[in-house]
């Protein structure tokens, strides 16, 4: 599997900083920590549904310890769920995040959740680099477990910053869509 990346001379690559993408398949995070070097990916982690990625020890222990990922817990509301969050960025990590807040569609990007304006205003000056990721849903769709080798296409948009959540959360949906 290849990759194709336009922008990329756009994203920095030391946090804190947060990337958001659209998301089409569980490679998305594979294809978006191929970005960086391995140094790089020692201060990357990708955030995850707590739900799918700890649901069992094992997988839980793999889904922490080889890919890194911050559970998150989607379907609870409470002021302390973006702890894990917070304490990565201040530990100048950066965080992938996929706004949507499951897979979408293919080719259709959902609804901006409002998690991620949330985190944003409570680091206002942290860069959010939205990513446009195109084919990962052609290589390895919903309910298929082994990739299928395609060149995927990375567009690194723009830089958000926040303003307002409104804003933020409208920026995403305009970079992401188009």
């Amino acid at each position: 599997m290849g990759k194709n990346i336009s922008g990329e001379d756009m994203l920095i690559k030391t946090g804190p900083a947060i990337i958001v993408a659209n998301h089409n398949s569980h490679i998305d995070a594979i294809v978006l920590l191929s970005i960086f070097s391995c140094k790089e990916i020692s201060n990357t982690n990708v955030v995850g549904a707590a739900d799918y990625f700890f649901k069992n020890k094992i997988f839980a222990w793999m889904s922490k310890n080889i890919l890194g990922i911050i559970p998150l817990l989607r379907h609870k509301v409470s002021s302390d769920i973006f702890l894990n969050i917070y304490s990565c960025l201040d530990e100048n990590k950066i965080i992938i995040m996929f706004p949507e807040g499951s897979r979408g569609q293919p080719g259709k990007f959902g609804s901006v959740k409002k998690g991620i304006a949330r985190i944003s205003e409570q680091y206002p000056l942290v860069p959010i680099y939205a990513i446009k990721i195109t084919r990962t849903e052609d290589s390895m769709p919903k309910g298929q477990h082994i990739p299928i080798p395609f060149i995927i296409n990375l567009k690194i948009k723009n830089k958000i910053f926040y303003s307002t959540r409104e804003e933020v959360i409208e920026n995403i949906r305009l970079s992401l869509s188009e």
